[in-house]
């Protein structure tokens, strides 16, 4: 009886727990600001669209965001201090990913030259050998990556997540 009662207590521990996140638990806010390292929280949604489905979870998900006055300022600052953003300009592969249709959604929506911001990129397939590292993008025969690019300028950040 004392160790159901000792689970118990654990167990509502950690409820508690999980719901002083500093963003967003569920949804596609949530599920970015966790894997961007950011809080996401405070920006008004222009896009967002989740087409992952089926057996094999196939799929891409797009979350535009726009920030403006203090929370603007506010993920600037977080994004300049987070691990694994990169200030602009995109690597050619990204580039190229990007702008050059390979995966559509995000392509039409950032706009070209982009230099004031930074961007976010995660390699999330089996054979990455470094997960931030965008050289083996285009020598696989699927692709399961994270792209984020914030534009400084306009305020707005694109988030992408493929998965073939």
């Amino acid at each position: 009886m004392r160790r159901i009662l000792m689970l118990l207590m654990a167990l509502a521990a950690v409820m508690q727990l999980a719901g002083c996140a500093p963003w967003p638990s569920s949804g596609l806010k949530g599920e970015f600001s966790r894997t961007l390292g950011v809080n996401l929280t405070d920006g008004h949604v222009v896009e967002e669209e989740d087409t992952h489905g089926g057996f094999l979870g196939d799929g891409d998900t797009t979350l535009i965001l726009t920030f403006t006055g203090e929370n603007r300022t506010a993920l600037e600052k977080e994004i300049a201090g987070a691990d694994g953003w990169k200030a602009l300009p995109l690597t050619e592969n990204l580039n190229r990913a990007v702008y050059e249709d390979y995966f559509g959604g995000l392509c039409e929506d950032v706009p070209q030259d982009l230099t004031d911001g930074w961007y976010y990129f995660l390699d999330r397939h089996s054979e990455a050998e470094d997960p931030e590292d965008d050289s083996g993008l285009f020598g696989r025969g699927s692709y399961n990556f994270t792209l984020a690019i914030y534009d400084k300028e306009s305020g707005v950040l694109y988030c992408y997540e493929l998965d073939t």
